[in-house]
């Protein structure tokens, strides 16, 4: 484009304009043959003064017209009438990337300096010394360009040329876009003629205010009308009511910027069914991109819909199990993280599943620090775990409790074997674990139990052999030393017969006497006894109920049980604190969380207390086992918790201790109530009555018993009939019962035991006396039998003293 005269230039921009107007022609008409465009550029590079001209279309299906000719997409023209290559390839691989040419600056003019260097001297042979480009865009792409190769080095352009070829490029890209649009509309076209043709498909064209223009038969059905009877009626007429202004909003959101708009609703069908209908709604618009019309499609989807109804409803199920699981369920994925989590996490962890899941090690850092390096490597080798794994561990929940954890997981696949990660189930099993623990506890106490009471048992008919000889030599030796000698051996006894008595009370084997009696008596003895024995540094303390508060028992067993409890009590206090005493009277009823082995009713509760050093866990576990201690081994039995225990079970109540480490141990001992009628202690004689007219069936299985027994009540001047068990005495006694004045029987025999012989025996003479023997106590068929007359009670091993006063007892 050389600087020229007006005069001179009309005719080059009469050619521009020409060309102009064939161009826009063309392209309204839909034109696209490829010699008219030739012809075109011809004369525009003949206008420009140009030795070439070249023309890009970047826009595929512009090059596809609806003949379905194909259009090369580049133009081109020259002086001797073939392109330049080399000038093709600059125009190609320089030109469109160059920076200058842009939205805002469309036209550029390129001297042969500013080409690069391998291209410059072969567009020096060529003849060509300079470029002018003009390019239009469409969002920051080009959409077509213009280039124009001049062989002189100097060119500048008339202002109203690079209006009209910037004018071209303009109606060019108008048509390019309007040319895409429509294949957008013929592609969608095929696609729904498609769909239609396969299945069956609501059409329907309307105008823009929902007019209908054409409805087809399957359409017309969902009216219950024939398809002329809907022309020239509004389509929103037979939309329900609720939903007829959202649809029509819809339909008036079409515009040339958005041709395509798709819904879903529902339609009620003339027989009142409910259907579900798919829409695809297309706009027709004219040149000015005004809208004609819409065409839409609907397909039938009420079975999609339905199923996807049944499917969010069984998607809802799972999910309210899932939430609402009394575990703690969770869904690892391949990589790590969590998919899943259930809301009972919270519950058992104290922490919620949005902090699980932004804190992905969470679940390692609340492990108990002893089983961290097992769930560690466990989680881990998640990846490697193809079975299921179950294990148990222990979590420190958010409030810093310490809860066991049942945990079992297995790993996930699609159906074609691909691993979707690891589901796991996490049980709270605390409440278990105290249970098995305390039924492994009962169990080992139980076990033990059985041993201590057959120790006790024979080291009792031993000691009964003992101390009855060392009471004989009292008796009978006056020399000084003999009596020391004896004297030693039965203080020995004595000892030995309290060891056999907390054996005893730990093994449960029953009271030695059953009375009614005053607890807060009781508990202010055990106080008066424990203050003589304990230091200044401890004070003792009461807070009594101010009623009486009466139990049935053996004052001796209970005093002894609070002893026991208040000297571990001080053991606990080595630097001086405070001992506490309490009783009140409680009820538990049925839904009560009561202490274990009671059963609803009145009870009195003693509180023993202390602000001693507690205990921890382990200790407190074993407390109660036998010979169990914290202390000095050869100078405690660890018999005196055991022994309180027992006594405790024996008289139908429990024990039951709370203490931690550093926060002092209190102990509450619950017993039955009873009524409020006291019964007094029996009183034994200190001195031997003796007799000499009087005949003893003795029977006994044990024969250091029986030997022992019988020197004993001959020394006190009675005749002896000594059986070895109750069957031998059954025999005796039938054939004279009217010579024997009464019997003494031990409870626990092979053969007929005690209960049973006294029964064979009233069968003979239903004024039977017996005195009944056992190393066991007052209790179960020992305690109905006292009820009866003409029976009194020895408890094993006994001295001389005390036999002679139960004798005196049962005949008096």
């Amino acid at each position: 484009m050389e600087a020229v005269s007006e005069n001179t230039d009309n005719d080059n921009l009469s050619g521009l304009i020409s060309a102009l107007g064939q161009i826009a022609d063309m392209l309204t008409i839909g034109d696209t043959r490829e010699p008219d465009y030739q012809q075109i550029m011809a004369v525009i590079g003949q206008s420009c003064g140009a030795r070439g001209a070249y023309l890009t279309v970047h826009n595929e299906s512009f090059q596809t017209d609806r003949m379905g000719q194909n259009l090369p997409g580049k133009f081109f023209w020259s002086e001797n009438g073939a392109a330049t290559p080399v000038c093709r390839k600059v125009f190609d691989d320089f030109l469109f990337t160059e920076k200058r040419l842009t939205e805002e600056k469309p036209f550029a003019f390129f001297p042969l300096s500013a080409v690069p260097s391998s291209q410059r001297r072969i567009m020096q042979a060529c003849g060509v010394e300079s470029l002018a480009v003009a390019a239009i865009f469409e969002n920051n792409t080009p959409c077509c360009c213009l280039m124009l190769e001049f062989s002189r080095a100097e060119v500048k352009p008339h202002a109203q040329c690079l209006n009209l070829l910037l004018s071209i490029l303009r109606i060019m890209r108008v048509a390019i876009c309007n040319h895409t649009y429509h294949s957008t509309i013929k592609q969608l076209e095929e696609r729904y003629s498609k769909i239609i043709a396969e299945q069956a498909a609501c059409v329907c064209r309307m105008l823009p205010d929902t007019t209908i223009l054409f409805v087809n038969e399957e359409c017309a059905l969902l009216a219950g009308k024939h398809p002329e009877e809907l022309k020239g009626v509004k389509s929103e007429i037979f939309l329900p009511p609720e939903i007829r202004e959202e649809i029509v909003g819809k339909l008036n959101s079409i515009t040339l910027d958005n041709p395509v708009e798709c819904h879903e609703q529902y339609l009620f069908q003339p027989d009142g069914k409910k259907i579900w209908q798919q829409w695809f709604n297309r706009g027709i618009f004219d040149a000015g991109g005004k809208l004609l019309e819409i065409q839409s499609v609907g397909f039938n989807i009420t079975e999609r819909k339905l199923a996807e109804e049944a499917l969010r409803r069984s998607e809802e199920r799972f999910r309210i199990m899932a939430d609402y699981t009394y575990d703690w369920e969770y869904w690892l994925g391949p990589d790590g993280t969590y998919k899943y989590i259930s809301p009972s996490c919270e519950r058992i962890t104290g922490y919620t599943p949005e902090e699980f899941t932004r804190q992905l090690g969470l679940l390692i850092t609340i492990t108990h620090p002893e089983d961290r390096p097992k769930i560690a490597e466990h989680i881990f080798q998640m990846p490697e775990l193809q079975e299921e794994h179950s294990t148990n561990f222990r979590i420190i929940t958010k409030s810093g409790n310490t809860r066991w954890i049942s945990h079992h997981c297995c790993p996930i696949f699609d159906s074609e074997h691909r691993w979707l990660g690891q589901r796991a189930s996490n049980r709270d099993i605390t409440e278990r674990r105290k249970l098995e623990e305390k039924l492994r506890q009962s169990e080992k106490l139980r076990v033990v139990g059985q041993l201590a009471g057959g120790i006790a048992h024979d080291f009792n008919n031993q000691l009964a052999g003992i101390m009855g000889y060392a009471d004989l030599l009292l008796h009978r030796c006056e020399d000084p030393t003999v009596r020391n000698f004896a004297g030693q051996i039965a203080k020995a006894c004595n000892r030995s017969a309290n060891l056999v008595s907390q054996l005893l009370a730990f093994a449960q084997k029953g009271k030695y006497v059953s009375v009614s009696l005053d607890v807060n008596s009781i508990i202010r003895d055990a106080g008066s006894l424990l203050a003589e024995r304990i230091g200044d540094g401890i004070r003792i303390i009461f807070h009594l109920c101010e009623t009486e508060l009466i139990v049935r028992g053996d004052p001796s067993q209970l005093q002894a049980a609070l002893v026991n409890i208040g000297l571990n009590a001080c053991e606990a206090m080595p630097d001086g604190g405070e001992l506490e005493f309490g009783s009140r009277e409680v009820v538990f009823s049925e839904t009560d969380n009561r202490p274990e082995g009671l059963t609803p009713g009145h009870y009195v509760e003693v509180r023993v207390s202390d602000t001693g050093v507690g205990m921890d866990e382990d200790t407190y576990r074993r407390v109660f086992e036998p010979f169990f201690t914290t202390k000095d081994f050869f100078s405690y039995t660890g018999m005196g918790l055991p022994a309180a225990y027992g006594t405790a079970k024996s008289h139908g109540g429990a024990i039951k201790l709370i203490s931690r480490l550093h926060e002092g141990t209190e102990a509450l001992i619950y017993l039955p109530c009873a009524s409020q009628e006291q019964e007094p202690e029996p009183e034994y004689a200190s001195t031997v009555k003796r007799s000499s007219s009087r005949t003893v069936l003795l029977v006994d299985d044990e024969e250091v018993v029986r030997a022992t027994l019988s020197d004993l009540l001959e020394e006190m001047g009675y005749k002896v009939i000594a059986c070895a068990g109750g069957g031998e005495a059954v025999d005796i006694y039938s054939n004279a019962f009217a010579e024997i004045d009464f019997v003494i029987v031990d409870m626990v025999m092979n053969g007929l035991d005690g209960e049973e012989t006294i029964d064979a025996l009233r069968r003979i003479n239903p004024g039977l006396r017996a005195i009944i023997s056992s190393g066991y106590g007052v209790d179960g068929k020992v305690e109905l039998l006292l009820k009866s007359r003409n029976i009194a009670f020895i408890k094993k091993p006994y001295r001389l003293a005390g036999l002679s006063a139960v004798i005196k007892q049962l005949l008096d």
